[in-house]
């Protein structure tokens, strides 16, 4: 398993925060999310903005043996391994792709 992380994926797409508060309360009754966003332009919005320079990190690789059955406790060393994994990625690198003060959550 390998942590990776993708700089610039955040401004591929323009989002907005139109009746967000309406949108929230369909997500938390429904558990259905109402996006509105677009890229490139209204009259091509599944277009990236053009320009937006990705950039992919890759992290050190983490060992997971092979078992036929995994517990709730492996999975849970696994899954904190693998987060640590990211923002040990994401930190190393934030300054270096102009995320310098930004901080990793992860929920």
């Amino acid at each position: 398993m390998v942590p990776c992380w993708c700089f610039g994926e955040n401004e591929l797409f323009h989002t907005s925060s139109f009746a967000l508060g309406i949108r929230k309360s369909i997500v938390k009754t429904f558990g259905v999310a109402i996006v509105f966003a677009f890229g490139r332009s209204v009259l091509l919005p599944f277009m990236p903005k053009p320009g937006v320079k990705l950039v992919q990190v890759v992290g050190k690789p983490i060992q997971v043996p092979r078992k036929e059955d995994f517990d709730e406790t492996d999975v849970q060393k696994y899954l904190g391994l693998y987060i640590q994994g990211l923002r040990d990625v994401f930190d190393a690198n934030k300054a270096k792709y102009g995320r310098k003060d930004d901080e990793l959550i992860i929920v």
